[in-house]
């Protein structure tokens, strides 16, 4: 999910576009994905915006750290005044986007691992033998009954 905003006002559904790369990985990749927001035509300018990423479940977490799951944003990097990058849980914000018309954003999500297909249940536990009888059991030594000479 990816919501974009602009200060007093929520950007419509479907402004600008968002491509990522690469755009399927295989179950239980590491990967690097490259999310890329562009500035729709419609929009003179995007002041102060901000957007919020949110990471599917089973997705490596987000992290600052270098390590799995490291985000970054190109205008973090490029120490634009405001642009800031936080992560809490699975989400990956971005806020004080200063953008114009056909200016971009993009987002690395680096080192993440997909998910897998779910598993299996696990089978369920031998049920317990009941008490001994003292008999002798099927298919043990001796046999029963006992035979006769």
């Amino acid at each position: 999910m990816l919501s974009a905003t602009a200060p007093g006002r929520q950007a419509a559904d479907g402004l600008g576009t968002m491509d990522v790369s690469p755009d399927s990985v295989l179950a239980f990749a590491v990967t690097t994905l490259t999310f890329t927001y562009t500035v729709p035509t419609t929009i003179k300018e995007l002041y102060g915006g901000s957007f919020t990423l949110t990471v599917a479940p089973g997705w490596t977490p987000p992290a600052l750290a270098p390590g799995p799951g490291h985000v970054k944003a190109s205008c973090v990097q490029s120490a634009r005044v405001g642009c800031k990058l936080s992560v809490d849980r699975q989400q990956i914000k971005v806020t004080g986007i200063d953008l114009r018309q056909g200016q971009t954003l993009i987002i690395t999500y680096g080192k993440t691992a997909a998910p897998g297909p779910p598993q299996p249940p696990e089978p369920p536990a031998p049920l317990s033998s009941p008490p001994s009888s003292g008999l002798p059991q099927p298919g043990r030594w001796p046999p029963w009954p006992p035979r006769r000479r």
